[in-house]
């Protein structure tokens, strides 16, 4: 038996180890010392004939010894409760007699079976079947529709004294704090939790997201699940980042709903949200790597309970990792084996955790508000087969995945035959809505779909894409002439040339043969396509296209896209309520192009680098983007 346990003299008395006297030395200087304190000022008080303060500190005097009284009154209690074996309980209880005798006691009595002879559908598997078809009738017995059923997300994930271990988050939580060191099981219960719960509770009725901050292994195969919503590590912080942010815009749309029905919460909505539980291993390197995601984290242990968003939070160390806001709302405490005793009081109020040893992983107490009882967690031997298992299931009954909270980054580029599955494009309100390529708006991404409804201006360097993004415009341009529609319009490309620029005009009759359809009435809406237009906005410029460009950008029935190489050729900005921004790299210089400091925070250097990454400024919003090729060649401009 290790030193740091607690060891018993032959009479059953127990020889306090020294750290815990010294906790409990600690804990009673810190309670009489402010009697002292208060004592101090009285007497100062009443030797300078102030009664009227003295009178005012008595009542915080009485105060202090109350609090003095009663921690004494405890500690005594504790140790007589320690001292004396007809005041221990059962084996179970972590400061019984015979845990105290050996502290594995109590899990030694413990077999856990493996996980996937206790998870729903093993019954299914015993008769013949397989354990998707088990899973199956589980799903459609509990109901595939959300509702506030607590009862039916109780998870068994292993035993206990009395029998199988179930854990049920909503009603016990309803957010968990998990501690223990490196090798006590922390991975191996959550899985298991989280593996109870898949197979008990179909996709449409519970979600999971899981940021795993120790590189990703944990939830390698549980991401593959049909109910994860969202799975990032540590090795992509950006795509860590885009969780968080996508944690709390699902909060902010469950508000929303919940006001706009003029519920309590949640579960009185029409047609409740799937539960949402948030998963996170390693939460302290977490808060060290994204401390600016503490607050969000705060905010969801806050709100969650009444919007069906739960958090389970995993540490190795407790202490001083999660904020005493948290701590609040985290009813639900399981601790495995801890180094420290004072790791274990921290939780449990008892330092029965570190009494655990290396040779049980899995094995721990957990307690909801009351004592802390003990535990062994199932183990589970083949986790991919289990998720596979699932996968089957909600193919069966024709499930789909819960719906992603958030996505990967804009890619660094579009393939050339990435453009047609953008979609098309389409006519609004009587203005072409063109398909560019992706826009990313921090949490997802999606078809950048760019208005021609006014001057658009494309402003970037040379060889960052711009070119390249008006000969997508065009393309689109094409695709639309050939849709069968009753708007047309007249297009008109300008671009440089050895002798200034060459102007050519492309009626919609001359696409609409190249399509086979014929030309539809009515006057067409004139778009002007204008290349390098840097030299033509110039007040002075002698170029003959330059008055011509002047005219169609003042122009209300014509809409202009051009490019430029800086904003400053711009000479009037309230013509161009439409823009595509290359970012420089450079803070000031993108500043003064229209791209604000909140955007280029969330930039990289490489995305300043990447050719065809730009924002788009549409009269008021901005919007990282990727535009993607026309498959046509361009230059580099």
């Amino acid at each position: 038996m290790e030193k740091a346990r607690r060891r018993h003299s032959p009479d059953g008395a127990v020889e306090g180890s020294g750290s815990q006297d010294h906790i409990i030395a600690l804990r009673m200087v810190g309670q009489i010392a402010p009697v002292f304190a208060q004592v101090g000022l009285v007497v100062i008080m009443l030797s300078q004939g102030r009664w009227l303060y003295a009178a005012l500190l008595v009542p915080s005097l009485i105060a202090c010894l109350a609090v003095a009284l009663a921690g004494y009154l405890g500690q005594r209690r504790e140790r007589r409760t320690t001292t004396d074996p007809s005041l221990c309980g059962s084996a179970a209880d972590p400061g019984s007699k015979a845990s105290h005798e050996d502290p594995c006691h109590v899990f030694r009595s413990l077999s856990a079976p493996a996980l996937e002879d206790i998870l729903p559908g093993q019954k299914a598997r015993q008769t013949g079947g397989a354990q998707w078809q088990g899973i199956v009738q589980h799903w459609l017995s509990q109901g595939l529709e959300p509702g506030p059923d607590v009862q039916a997300e109780d998870a068994v994930i292993g035993v206990c004294a009395d029998g199988p271990f179930a854990l049920n988050l909503p009603r016990e939580g309803p957010h968990a704090l998990v501690a223990g060191t490196t090798g006590s099981g922390k991975s191996v219960l959550l899985q298991a939790w989280c593996l109870a719960l898949a197979c008990r509770i179909p996709p449409s009725r519970l979600n999971f997201v899981f940021l795993d901050f120790k590189g990703g292994s944990a939830f390698n195969q549980l991401s593959r699940l049909p109910h994860t919503a969202g799975s990032v590590s540590d090795l992509d912080l950006d795509h860590a980042v885009r969780a968080i942010a996508g944690i709390e815009r699902e909060l902010k749309h469950r508000e929303r709903l919940v006001a706009a029905e003029g519920a309590c919460d949640a579960d009185d909505l029409r047609v409740p949200p799937a539960r949402l539980i948030v998963v996170i291993d390693e939460f302290q390197a977490l808060r060290q790597q994204l401390p600016d995601s503490m607050e969000h984290l705060i905010q969801l242990a806050s709100l969650g309970r009444s919007l069906r968003m739960n958090l389970i939070a995993c540490t190795q160390n407790p202490m001083g990792q999660v904020s005493p806001h948290m701590k609040a709302n985290m009813n639900l405490n399981i601790s495995l084996r801890v180094r420290e005793p004072i790791q274990s009081m921290e939780l449990l109020g008892t330092g029965c955790a570190a009494d655990i040893g290396p040779e049980m992983p899995g094995a721990g107490f957990w307690c909801a508000g009351g004592h802390p009882q003990a535990f062994r967690c199932s183990p589970c031997q083949a986790t991919g087969k289990v998720v596979d298992q699932v996968l089957m299931a909600a193919g069966f009954i024709g499930m789909k995945p819960a719906a992603p909270l958030f996505t990967s980054p804009l890619p660094k580029e579009l393939p050339a035959g990435h453009l047609s599955r953008l979609g098309r494009p389409v006519w609004q309100d009587g203005h072409p809505l063109l398909p560019i390529g992706l826009e990313d708006d921090g949490v997802g991404i999606a078809a950048c779909l760019l208005p021609v409804q006014g001057n658009i201006a494309i402003i970037g360097g040379s060889g960052r894409g711009k070119s390249t993004c008006l000969m997508t415009v065009q393309t689109q341009l094409a695709n639309l002439s050939g849709q069968d529609s009753s708007t047309s319009f007249q297009l008109t490309c300008v671009q440089p040339s050895s002798q200034g620029f060459r102007k050519r005009r492309i009626k919609p009759r001359q696409y609409r043969r190249e399509c086979g359809l014929e030309a539809l009435p009515g006057p067409p809406r004139r778009i002007w396509l204008v290349d390098g237009a840097d030299k033509l906005l110039e007040p002075l410029s002698q170029e003959p296209m330059a008055v011509q460009v002047r005219q169609a950008l003042e122009d209300p029935g014509t809409d202009t896209v051009l490019t430029v190489e800086s904003v400053r050729s711009l000479r009037r900005l309230e013509l161009f309520p439409v823009q595509v921004v290359f970012p420089s790299g450079e803070r000031g210089t993108d500043l003064m192009s229209g791209i604000p400091s909140r955007l280029q925070a969330m930039m990289s250097a490489e995305d300043a680098a990447t050719p065809g990454r730009a924002v788009l400024r549409n009269r008021g919003s901005t919007h990282l983007i990727q535009c993607a090729p026309s498959g046509k060649s361009a230059s580099k401009s």
